[in-house]
């Protein structure tokens, strides 16, 4: 039998330790499958029970310098990264300023402008001010480098801390020597440029965590706890016991999971599902965490502890899909491995060759000690923190957020898009787009009415009737909510507002059962029991979804839609966005999204707004969150849309071609004439 679960790892924090990580977890007997993922420091290891378990696991991932966590805490891997990266800014910090003086010194024995008999005190001086840099700031970056070696995954701190030591060693012999030619500055010059990438990747990293931390406060941070005498007492959340009788208020976020013991009314469970309408609720329904009580109070008995409920199991889900994604290519951990691995070994020969040439072993020191200093990659060190900054930076210019640059290959090689359907390719706000009276009615008169009822009424629905309304007096100041309808007063007569069905006449189903049958939502308004008309409501499309879907097609990339509404609204914005229905899918879970990402043809992109999007946004190549999204997608997301409409998923395509097409073709051609750059207008 398998097992298969996710782990922190302490202690994790380089893409190329996480990759020397994987290759030894993999080797190890009865071990299926392994996925690091070190911007959340987790591993999903999956293994089988007969063969290994968990203590072996633990001991071969302690042998390699790391410490096992089989229940991973965000808030505590997020508390790790707060100090790490308060440690990597004050390395950074202390890296500059004596660097700069290193440089300083260096400077003046390159021009020359000292005199001999002092130029030999000046290199001292310089590897004294170094120092402090290479033992304190870079001093993790030699014990990486050793990890790399023990992990047999050689990377760019192995290839740092070869040109750190190697130029360290070829100015301490000068020194000695009696020479005052030394690369101190090329020491300190490296160890800054590394740290300057590895804080870049912690504040990504961060970002990473956020989505996760982000979903716990999608709950309320305490609940009305009922004790024996009936009386509420607010407690924090991870204080409630199960079996508890908690007192959900009407407005409020369920914190606890429970079943409803007393009270009914509508719930508002978008958070989790997407589902745009309400979800009725009684004695005996199922209450999540995240979901609005709309209606009237509720008491439900607690049946999850925090962290098994279903908004934490959505956050474990976030984490299982971000480990489990295929990262994209790393050119710079391909180039790192290749010179990690062949520039000793040309190093070596060069001395060796030296030796053969009866030059002398110091000379064949010096040219192997320059060999390491030469081949040393510096610029390769941050030339990936350094475009990662760049797009970033150019994004911004057009209202986008890219928190993981690397998902912009995924972007550009796009060959599918998932889009959500409520808050992403509509304006999940709905507007009233059929009035249709009674006879002896007019419009404005139904319309009026309908607003007295649901004036003051804290719901979509209510506040797109109370726009569409006329400026009247005859309105009252607030209508009532009860389970099933809402009631007012308008000109002296009791006015009910209810679900209601269009084809109800037509099929003598009871009113209220089918309530959306081509994408609207209907409500039939009544006055004293007597029929008034009824109310079409219907969400707005963003303008620039349907020729935003036309140019992604006529790109070569496949649209779907994929969302938790039911089928007849869904299908109908599907026929009007000219999506194939063999593409489109309605009632989905957030998880059924998640696996619908993994199994279309990839890099797969999700677009959507909601928590429910967030599995979906992680398990895809890449991740789009829009303007008006819930701050966990928003987290979640590798492009965040700041502003704007859904026409800025092409902006960020745009944008990824650039990266790409500069960085692949342009090259030296594009610095030298930057008008021939086809994509300029964006400021490439």
């Amino acid at each position: 039998m398998d097992s298969r679960q996710l782990f922190a790892v302490d202690g994790l924090w380089c893409g190329g330790c996480a990759r020397g990580l994987e290759d030894k977890l993999r080797a190890l007997p009865g071990v299926r499958r392994v996925a690091v993922h070190f911007l959340t420091a987790s591993a999903l290891i999956q293994w089988e029970t007969a063969r290994i378990d968990r203590v072996a696991i633990a001991a071969a991932i302690a042998d390699a310098g790391y410490r096992l966590v089989e229940q991973p805490r965000p808030e505590a891997i997020m508390q790790r990264l707060e100090t790490a990266i308060a440690s990597l800014s004050m390395r950074l910090a202390v890296a500059v300023f004596f660097g700069m003086w290193t440089m300083v010194g260096s400077v003046m024995l390159y021009l020359g402008v000292v005199e001999p008999d002092a130029a030999w005190w000046i290199a001292l001086a310089t590897g004294i001010t170094a120092l402090p840099v290479l033992v304190w700031s870079g001093g993790d970056i030699l014990r990486m480098a050793v990890r790399s070696l023990r992990l047999r995954s050689p990377g760019i701190d192995l290839m740092i801390g070869l040109g750190v030591t190697g130029s360290s060693a070829l100015s301490l012999l000068n020194l000695w020597r009696g020479s005052a030619h030394v690369y101190f500055d090329t020491a300190t010059m490296l160890v800054t440029l590394l740290l300057v990438g590895r804080l870049i990747e912690a504040w990504v990293r961060r970002r990473a965590l956020d989505a996760i931390v982000a979903m716990q406060a999608a709950d309320g941070e305490t609940a009305l706890v009922l004790d024996s005498g009936g009386m509420a007492q607010g407690r924090a959340v991870e204080d409630v016991a199960i079996g508890s009788s908690v007192l959900i208020p009407a407005g409020a976020v369920a914190s606890v999971d429970g079943i409803v013991l007393r009270g009914e009314g509508r719930l508002d469970t978008a958070i989790l599902t997407g589902e745009s309408r309400p979800r009725t609720v009684a004695p005996g329904a199922r209450v999540s965490a995240g979901s609005l009580n709309l209606d009237h109070p509720l008491i439900v008995r607690s049946d999850r502890e925090p962290g098994d409920r279903d908004l934490d199991r959505m956050g474990g889900r976030i984490a299982l899909e971000m480990v489990a994604r295929q990262p994209p290519p790393d050119s710079q951990a391909r180039i790192s491995d290749h010179l990690a691995r062949w520039v000793p070994l040309l190093a070596l020969v060069v001395g060796v060759v030296t030796l053969l040439a009866g030059h002398g072993a110091e000379q064949a020191i010096l040219r192997t000690l320059a060999v390491l200093v030469a081949a040393c990659p510096c610029a390769l060190a941050v030339a990936t923190p350094l475009a990662h900054l760049h797009a970033a930076v150019l994004a911004s210019r057009h209202g986008l957020r890219v928190a993981d640059p690397d998902s912009l290959v995924s972007l550009a090689r796009a060959r599918t898009v998932v889009f959500d359907k409520t808050g992403t390719l509509t304006l999940g706000r709905p507007t009233v787009v059929e009035a249709e009276p009674a006879a002896g009615w007019q419009r404005e008169d139904l319309l009026a009415a309908a607003a007295a009822a649901e004036a003051g009424i804290d719901h979509p629905l209510a506040r797109a009737i109370v726009a569409a309304a006329p400026m009247t007096s005859d309105a009252a100041a607030a209508g009532e909510r009860s389970a099933r309808a809402a009631q007012g007063t308008w000109r002296g007569h009791r006015i009910c507002v209810s679900a209601a069905d269009p084809a109800a006449e037509k099929t003598g189903m009871p009113a209220g059962e089918q309530t959306q049958d081509d994408g609207r939502t209907w409500l039939a308004v009544d006055i004293d029991g007597t029929p008034m008309g009824r109310l079409g409501l219907s969400d707005r499309i963003d303008p620039q979804a349907a020729p935003t879907i036309a140019r992604l097609c006529q790109a070569g990339v496949a649209a779907w839609l994929a969302s938790g509404d039911a089928k007849a609204p869904v299908f109908a914005l599907a026929e009007h966005m000219s999506i194939r229905h063999d593409r489109v899918r309605a009632g989905m879970s957030p998880a059924e999204k998640a696996d619908l990402v993994r199994e279309l043809p990839g890099p797969v992109v999700f677009v959507g707004d909601g928590i429910n999007d967030a599995p979906a946004m992680a398990a895809a190549g890449c991740g789009i969150s829009v303007a008006r999204a819930h701050p966990s997608a928003q987290a979640t997301a590798a492009i965040g849309i700041l502003d704007g409409g859904i026409d800025s998923v092409l902006r960020a395509r745009a944008l990824a071609g650039v990266s790409r097409w500069c960085g692949a073709t342009c090259g030296r051609r594009w610095a030298t004439t930057r008008r021939s750059c086809r994509w300029r207008r964006l400021g490439c």
